[in-house]
């Protein structure tokens, strides 16, 4: 991080992101550091912040949208939808040549879809879910047609009756 901070303009500077990028993929994967000389501890949120800076020293390139990505993927797979949600958003609103758009589109929509916590709660995300699906299967047909995105978006509208039956 010195290297990088200090040297920005050195020759090195996209192997060390790259290595960053590496280190902070196995910290997500549960990788440990060690704490005191001798106590392995998680090192998720330092994954997380080392992914962040990639972002912030190379905006737009495609490590920063790979760095994007990993951090959605994180926070999917931890069931933290909401903020898996927002890392897909930046991917849409911001890097629309990125080779990772359509699986950011799918995602985000399947984040949003996922904050459903169930009948007694806001509907708002099914709505705001339903019009992602649709966007997707605009967008990209034939990889919708493989992801059975109109079965998910039946699931949704039985979700969103299911909300209204309750309410009646």
């Amino acid at each position: 991080q010195d290297m990088l901070d200090l040297y920005g303009s050195s020759d090195l500077f996209v192997p060390a992101l790259n290595a960053q990028m590496d280190i902070a993929c196995r910290f997500l994967n549960g990788a440990k550091r060690i704490v005191w000389g001798f106590i392995p501890a998680g090192a998720k949120t330092e994954g997380i912040t080392i992914l962040e800076k990639i972002q912030q020293r190379w905006p737009g390139s495609k490590l920063a949208a790979a760095a994007i990505m990993r951090t959605g993927a994180f926070y999917f797979d931890s069931e933290r939808f909401l903020e898996a949600q927002h890392a897909y958003q930046k991917i849409l609103d911001n890097y629309s040549q990125s080779d990772s758009y359509s699986r950011a589109m799918l995602y985000s929509a399947r984040s949003t879809h996922a904050q459903y916590a169930g009948e007694h709660y806001d509907t708002n995300c099914l709505a705001e879910a339903l019009i992602r699906y649709e966007q997707y299967r605009k967008s990209f047909p034939q990889q919708a047609k493989e992801y059975e995105i109109e079965k998910q978006m039946q699931i949704i509208r039985t979700q969103q009756a299911g909300k209204e039956f309750s309410i009646a």
